[in-house]
């Protein structure tokens, strides 16, 4: 690893150097930047030909950004549900905050085209209702004693990976506010929910 450049941050090893240039590039997909290596490169201090003996192209360095903005995700939603026990106010606030990010944050929009998070496009692929299932384990909630079973966890899972998709690909006119959404989600999502 060479030990110039790196905008003076220089990195440890390099795992630590593909990490800086991981979240370099969220941070400019959050800006809005149709990227390229040599924006990257210039943003994180390096030149292009040290990018490239990290990353071969650009769409291994967003499958990297899309894997981190996943992680990322996942993380938050854990902390915005925690402490929420009844299955239908987890979902609800579970669905709220995740269509708020991926409609504010770009970085998250890249969950849609790379990497495993891929199954947020691919919506009725195993994987992707297995991922939901395993979202939706990680919850406050006592899903058996509620009375889910795995396999309502996973029909859940898919009805939820639905939903997002739904409302991130078609947000409709106006979009709502956070408010108004979790006040829809409330009248028309909750409801299911209960009825389980």
């Amino acid at each position: 690893m060479r030990t110039h450049g790196w905008a003076g941050a220089l990195p440890a090893n390099d795992d630590d150097a593909r990490r800086q240039i991981v979240e370099t590039t969220g941070a400019l997909l959050d800006e809005g930047a149709d990227l390229s290596m040599i924006q990257v490169a210039r943003a994180v201090g390096i030149s292009r030909q040290t990018l490239y003996r990290y990353y071969p192209n650009i769409d291994s360095l967003l499958q990297d950004a899309a894997d981190r903005a996943s992680i990322q995700l996942l993380d938050a939603l854990t902390t915005c549900v925690a402490g929420l026990h009844d299955p239908a106010d987890a979902v609800v606030e579970a669905l709220a905050f995740v269509v708020d990010q991926l409609t504010t944050r770009p970085r998250f929009t890249a969950l849609f085209g790379h990497s495993d998070a891929d199954v947020f496009s691919a919506i009725t692929s195993d994987a992707a209702n297995a991922r939901a299932r395993d979202v939706l384990r990680t919850f406050d909630v006592d899903w058996r004693r509620h009375g889910w079973s795995d396999d309502d966890l996973s029909a859940l899972g898919e009805h939820v990976l639905r939903t997002l998709q739904s409302f991130v690909l078609a947000p409709g006119s106006p979009e709502r506010t956070a408010a108004q959404l979790r006040a829809y989600l409330r009248r028309w999502v909750a409801p299911a929910v209960r009825a389980h």
